[in-house]
């Protein structure tokens, strides 16, 4: 229902001149828009909002025709479901129609389009998401999500069991959600249903966890959502590695900027290449990612001296280096300064010689070549990176005599 008393505190993108455009192609076309979802949540939060969200009494073909007609372009982005995005010259927004679940099995639904706003709320994951609010800010608030947000209290909408079984993803979002909000402690009746329905998480898709696996290890302090989830079992099919969140919590505490949900995965888990692989494998990382894991996760001692963190940092780049150090300090304690002081100040340089410089010499391209341009490198390597092109030069001419 429509609170009067209730609206969302200013927002300075409520005033964007494209977004009162869609409120005005819509009502022109006989519809009713509102604002759903995260950014009204965020707003009452006083968090950022990053991202609109918008529901529409109009059906799909129906939101399309009224873009158009006000030129506006559209995009069908998952019509299955109802969403139309709307391309803005300074942002997208997703519209999709108020819908109700016929059919769902845990991963995907069947839906019928609906003009009841009440009916679209109901098939919404948590209360705090199923808030609207029109173009003035008014918000239609159908299962006192407003009171939850009040409180900080992550509840579902309705049956916290049939939620889940609609999509068995939400368990992992009621852990996620609780990070990113800080909202604490659990609420017991949508804990008992994640446990109860917790074996069916290997039903889902490895993309579908690993976004939320991501989501998850972003927040600024995934710890007590991250204990719930080791301590109940829930990790046990996709991550039954990720279990040292002490080391966690230390690397969380020296970290600076943005959170880094590789580097904190890495943290999480026994630092063998083998099962960053295997766990690459199961969440279907990028192949980017895949290598950092890997790279992150290689079993190696802190340096000794600055030497051989000048070493490491060589073959491993600097960036990497520096995040490896992180990870060692938060497991290991100080022995890691040393490799974090070299990743700070030292800057590695490419070989001063090249195959230009071996073809100079007579050589033929070839697997020759590679080999002493490798030995050129590996000289230069024990030299401490001190030895110059010409002394490097030299060597390589009296290795061909």
């Amino acid at each position: 229902m429509v609170k009067p008393d209730l609206f969302l505190p200013d927002q300075d993108w409520m005033q964007d001149p494209d977004l009162i455009r869609l409120f005005d192609a819509i009502r022109t076309a006989g519809g009713d828009l509102r604002y759903v979802g995260g950014c009204v949540r965020d707003a009452l939060l006083g968090r950022p909002v990053h991202d609109i969200d918008m529901a529409t009494t109009l059906e799909p073909v129906g939101t399309q025709d009224a873009l158009t007609s006000a030129g506006i372009k559209s995009v069908p982005t998952g019509l299955d479901f109802g969403t139309v995005t709307a391309i803005l010259p300074n942002r997208t927004v997703e519209i999709t129609s108020l819908r109700r679940d016929v059919e769902t099995d845990g991963r995907r639904a069947v839906v019928a389009y609906t003009t009841d706003w009440r009916e679209d709320a109901l098939r919404r994951d948590f209360t705090i998401n199923a808030l609207y609010a029109d173009q003035q800010g008014y918000l239609s608030d159908y299962h006192q999500g407003y009171e939850d947000i009040i409180a900080k209290r992550l509840r579902f909408v309705g049956d916290p069991d049939t939620r889940i079984q609609e999509d068995v993803l939400r368990i992992l979002r009621f852990f996620r959600f609780h990070a990113q909000l800080g909202f604490n402690p659990l609420d017991p009746d949508g804990l008992a249903a994640c446990t109860h329905n917790k074996d069916l998480l290997g039903t889902l898709s490895a993309e579908r966890v690993a976004g939320e696996v991501m989501r998850l290890l972003t927040a600024n302090n995934p710890v007590p959502a991250l204990i719930a989830l080791r301590d109940g079992s829930f990790l046990a099919h996709w991550l039954p590695e990720a279990l040292d969140i002490d080391s966690l919590m230390r690397l969380i505490a020296q970290e600076e900027g943005a959170p880094d949900w590789i580097m904190r995965l890495a943290c999480l888990i026994p630092a063998d290449p083998d099962g960053a692989t295997r766990i690459a494998d199961r969440l279907k990382l990028s192949g980017t990612d895949r290598a950092r894991l890997q790279t992150l996760a290689a079993p190696i001692s802190a340096p000794a001296n600055a030497a051989a963190a000048r070493r490491y940092i060589y073959s491993v780049g600097q960036s990497a280096a520096r995040d490896r150090g992180r990870i060692g300090l938060a497991r290991e304690g100080d022995a890691w300064h040393i490799l974090l002081t070299e990743a700070g100040e030292w800057h590695p340089m490419p070989l001063p010689v090249t195959g230009k410089d071996a073809l100079a010499l007579g050589m033929e391209p070839g697997p020759d070549m590679g080999r002493l341009l490798k030995e050129a490198e590996d000289r230069w390597i024990e030299s401490d990176f001190t030895l110059s092109r010409t002394a490097l030069i030299d060597f390589m001419k009296e290795r061909l005599g």
